[in-house]
């Protein structure tokens, strides 16, 4: 990933970080869809997937409609908790999309990171993309949290396309968003309530 790149995201994540909510600040969300990718243009670490040829693409603001390569995470048009609460909403809808997201499984955390990706599986779908990206919202390092966007469970068992592993993470995020308060977005990530908490779901 190009320097800037990583500073654009660093700057990004900040920038979303939840904050007191203020009807004149308040930029409603329109909706998310899907966008189709050229994956030359988008890709990174294209070297894990050899010669792809399906199709790949990204979750976008309703108002992004670019086929370029967009700065990553998605810049969201999020200005309060309202917002953000909205847009996981949003995200959580896309479960069982199992269309492939525009770049490979890779370590967000640290590059440099010693904890190895060892799966044979090198795609990801947009439905754990989604995931991947509530976590974004919610946690202000989220890359300490889910650093991989794949899931496994108690077995050791690893998605990172579809199967029960994922739909089970989905369950949880949906009782964990029953379950979210405004206030929790201010709290330090480390006492946050946890997504995944009892489900016997984590992130690689």
């Amino acid at each position: 990933m190009r320097p800037h790149s990583i500073l654009v995201m660093s700057l990004w994540l900040g920038a979303c970080s939840a904050e007191p909510d203020h009807p004149a600040r308040s930029l409603t969300t329109t909706g998310l869809h899907v966008v189709e990718v050229d994956p030359k243009l988008f890709r990174v670490l294209t070297d894990s997937i050899p010669s792809p040829t399906a199709h790949y693409y990204r979750i976008a603001s309703q108002a992004d409609r670019s086929a370029q390569p967009p700065d990553y995470p998605p810049r969201l048009p999020l200005r309060t908790v309202a917002d953000t609460l909205q847009a996981i909403a949003h995200l959580l809808a896309f479960e069982h999309d199992t269309r492939r997201c525009g770049l490979p499984i890779m370590c967000w955390e640290n590059l440099e990171s010693s904890k190895i990706y060892e799966e044979a599986e090198r795609e990801y779908s947009i439905q754990v993309e989604a995931l991947f990206l509530i976590n974004q919202l919610y946690y202000r390092a989220p890359f300490r949290f889910a650093c991989y966007p794949a899931l496994s469970d108690q077995t050791g068992q690893v998605q990172s396309i579809d199967g029960s592993v994922v739909h089970r993470a989905y369950q949880a995020y949906r009782a964990w968003f029953k379950r979210l308060k405004p206030a929790d977005f201010a709290k330090p990530d480390g006492i946050k309530p946890d997504p995944l908490a009892n489900s016997g779901i984590r992130w690689y």
